[in-house]
């Protein structure tokens, strides 16, 4: 199936490894023949200790075939990685794998994951799946930067036929005075659910204490498949725990959610809209938060971050008792304009060759003038990562004309330093196009980037990867102008 992956989507580098068959029971990954995708996710709880002691390294058939047996093998494979004994881990893996995965390409996979993450700090837990013939193991690793998740599959014969590593961010605790993070579910009609959809998604409510009926606001990620913390970069930094738990800090509630693609991957079918991606489940989180009690229902917003943010009108439009909107690096522009800016950019500052260059952007511009000329016959076709009818769905999307009709207040941010979405492009149009309107406020950040966060100054991906967080003038500027409205 085709799925939407537009925008920037930060992609972990995983050692992938074939010759497995089966399902984990966690949501994060997916064990199947081929390459595995996998997607950093919080700490699962329930988890044991990593045994005090490592196992002594001993035969392949020493080794028991059961949790707790190849929970010990894997403690002492994890302190072999971590020790750069490659060779014993290397020795471990079924033959079919060592057909496809040479012990320098073992090393390379873990060195070029690890490096970004800062400094060792220590094995922190393990934990075995039994799925059918198969045991899975994670193991996690705390570095000073992010957490390091290895997995490891073995068949009945204690033999690793899959293993790779992600980043797993290390859950950050918070000011348990001030506020409250209570797990959700948005679109179900169960229990303390809300909404009609057929995907469930995981939510968190954060409610601040001592706060009577607090304003709320629902968080909408930007393009690709993102959890509800917009978790991005190599560090894993999480711009919207950052706003919700500052906002909480000054009052406010908030809702976050999954995205729909994020939870359901394979889901998503080949005629999917951006209606499938965001719109319907942004109306159901509204619905949630109508239906709390603790909150003040007549106060509810939306806070829509990039791609979240173009569709903050359309979203207005679509629920028209929401008291405000706040469109951080969102733009009225259509999404393919953007993307084609990125790519040229991108390029000109690439370092491949002219030809290369060359071509990229031959077969760029011309998806790009198939999305602006779609018609039936096309639809179906992938273009820029997404089909004609997520194309379709999205340029059928009046923004400027939308939003130029809309009365309720309106705040744009943007930061100077964005590479994604111009200040001297985007951010002007938005006021152009509202230089007229009173209940539009813009406000334009120096030194920040595309989140909002300080920027190193390079003008790529890798800015994402310092670890950092949300600016806190920032959520202080947000915090204000949803107490003022």
């Amino acid at each position: 199936m085709k799925k939407v992956l537009l925008g920037l989507v930060c992609s972990l580098f995983i050692l992938s490894m074939v010759s497995c068959k089966g399902k984990s029971n966690q949501t994060d990954q997916t064990i199947s023949d081929g390459e595995l995708t996998v997607t950093p996710t919080i700490t699962e709880a329930n988890i044991t200790e990593i045994p005090n002691e490592t196992p002594t390294p001993g035969l392949i058939d020493s080794v028991e075939f059961s949790e707790n047996g190849l929970e010990d093998l894997s403690a002492k494979l994890t302190h072999d990685l971590l020790t750069e004994n490659f060779e014993e881990v290397y020795s471990y893996l079924e033959d079919t794998v060592k057909e496809q995965l040479s012990l320098p390409d073992l090393e390379k996979a873990f060195h070029s994951t690890v490096e970004r993450i800062g400094e060792l700090v220590d094995a922190i837990s393990i934990k075995a799946t039994t799925t059918g013939e198969y045991i899975s193991v994670d193991s996690l690793v705390e570095y000073t930067e992010n957490g390091l998740k290895i997995s490891y599959v073995y068949n009945k014969d204690c033999k690793l036929v899959k293993l790779w590593f992600s980043y797993q961010p290390i859950e950050e605790e918070y000011d348990r005075e001030k506020m409250e993070e209570i797990d959700i579910t948005i679109g179900i009609t169960s229990g303390v659910t809300v909404g009609e959809g057929e995907f469930p998604l995981d939510g968190i409510l954060t409610m601040p204490k001592g706060i009577k009926n607090p304003p709320v606001v629902v968080l909408v990620q930007g393009s690709g498949q993102s959890d509800m913390d917009e978790t991005i970069g190599g560090t894993s930094n999480k711009p919207f725990r950052d706003i919700a738990r500052g906002l909480a800090s000054e009052g406010i509630a908030s809702i976050r959610y999954n995205k729909r693609f994020y939870q359901y991957m394979d889901q998503a079918s080949d005629t999917m809209t951006i209606y499938d991606e965001v719109l319907e489940d942004v109306t159901y989180a509204i619905q949630y938060a109508k239906s709390l009690t603790n909150v003040n229902t007549e106060k509810i917003f939306v806070l829509g971050h990039s791609l979240g943010g173009m569709l903050c009108p359309k979203i207005a439009e679509d629920n028209s008792d929401i008291a405000g909107f706040i469109s951080l690096a969102g733009s009225p522009r259509k999404l393919e304009d953007l993307l084609l800016d990125q790519s040229i950019e991108a390029v000109e500052n690439g370092t491949v060759s002219e030809s290369e260059k060359t071509l990229y952007l031959d077969t760029m511009k011309a998806q790009y003038e198939q999305i602006k000329s779609l018609t039936e016959e096309n639809l179906d076709e992938p273009l820029l990562g997404a089909n004609g009818y997520y194309w379709k769905s999205l340029n059928d999307i009046d923004t400027p004309k939308i939003v130029a009709n809309l009365t309720l207040p309106m705040l744009f941010m943007q930061g100077e330093a964005d590479f994604q979405v111009y200040p001297e492009v985007d951010f002007k149009m938005w006021k152009d196009l509202l230089q007229e309107k009173d209940n539009a406020t813009f406000q334009l950040y120096e030194g920040l980037n595309h989140l909002f966060m300080p920027t190193t100054g390079v003008r790529d991906i890798s800015d994402y990867s310092v670890k950092n967080k949300v600016d806190d003038k920032v959520i202080l500027a947000i915090a204000a102008w949803v107490k003022e409205h």
